[in-house]
């Protein structure tokens, strides 16, 4: 009896192509790779992974165009890549509307279905969104926007417990556990404690 194994070939010459980041909301972000070795002639493509999502394939461009089959849903409609990568080397990930979770190492590499060689990692960094809080001169309180994953209520917070009122944020209006709730924390004076004296 004859048996014939399929040998799928993995060979890795990555380096750190950088550090890229974003703050959350943006119109997108761009992970760059700029590719100067030979280009399989048989089935080109150019994957875009992460390894701790699965499905990892955050997108795959092939010479025909993208290919959406197996990739992961958190990305649908959200990447792409120049259409003419094959001819330039040019395999930048263009991401729309970067969010936390996009946050990891996201690995470039180049396939001919046979044989994948990693090409770089580039770690994304998408950070909160930046929110401007004005006070007025001598005003008595002020309010602390805050967004965490974290479950917080009255008997976690201690003293600063009488002063917080929760909110949802508009993009999360039914939050699950683990998930980004908006909260407001009102801060006030401090009057007639020990040591004012």
């Amino acid at each position: 009896m004859l048996v014939v194994f399929g040998i799928f070939l993995y060979v890795s010459h990555h380096s750190l192509a950088g550090i890229v980041e974003v703050h959350e909301g943006a119109e997108s972000v761009q992970l760059p790779y700029q590719y100067s070795g030979d280009i399989p002639e048989v089935n080109p493509s150019v994957l875009w992974t992460r390894n701790d999502l699965n499905p990892k394939i955050i997108h795959r461009q092939r010479e025909e165009g993208a290919d959406p089959s197996d990739q992961n849903q958190l990305y649908r409609k959200r990447t792409s890549m120049n259409p003419d990568f094959l001819d330039t080397g040019n395999f930048r990930l263009t991401l729309r509307k970067p969010q936390l979770s996009d946050s990891g190492n996201y690995t470039c590499t180049i396939s001919d279905g046979r044989v994948e060689l990693k090409l770089a990692q580039v770690q994304l960094e998408v950070k909160d969104s930046l929110t401007e809080v004005k006070v007025k001169e001598k005003a008595e309180s002020v309010i602390l926007p805050c967004r965490t994953k974290a479950v917080l209520n009255k008997e976690t917070l201690g003293p600063a417990r009488k002063n917080l009122t929760t909110t949802h944020s508009p993009t999360n209006p039914n939050p699950r556990p683990g998930s980004r709730v908006g909260y407001q924390i009102l801060v006030l004076p401090t009057v007639g404690t020990s040591g004012d004296q």
